[in-house]
């Protein structure tokens, strides 16, 4: 008899839920201000769950313009100030 396999976590269930949105909101204070497709990229997530980790940080994300990027970036709330003082991409230590 062959052994059984882990069965792998419903990803709609509330813990895949918080486990993306955790993902997905370290992905932003570590290397954000990013784009959807970066953050699709990154994570290695489906586009149906990164769209829901974004909807669950609704709250705590905005979107933001990076001169010289496209399209338009998102940032986690709690960086929109530093980033701000930051005078041009070319400054920040990620780019």
């Amino acid at each position: 008899m062959r052994p059984s396999l882990p069965r792998l976590p419903d990803l709609g269930a509330p813990q895949g839920i918080a486990a993306h949105r955790a993902t997905v909101a370290r992905s932003l204070a570590t290397y954000g201000p990013a784009a959807e497709g970066d953050l699709l990229s990154w994570s290695g997530l489906p586009r149906a769950e990164i769209s829901l980790a974004l909807a669950a940080l609704r709250h705590e994300i905005t979107p933001v313009r990076v001169h010289g990027l496209s399209p338009e970036q998102m940032a986690l709330l709690c960086d929109v100030e530093q980033l701000r003082a930051t005078r041009s991409a070319k400054s920040l230590p990620w780019r």
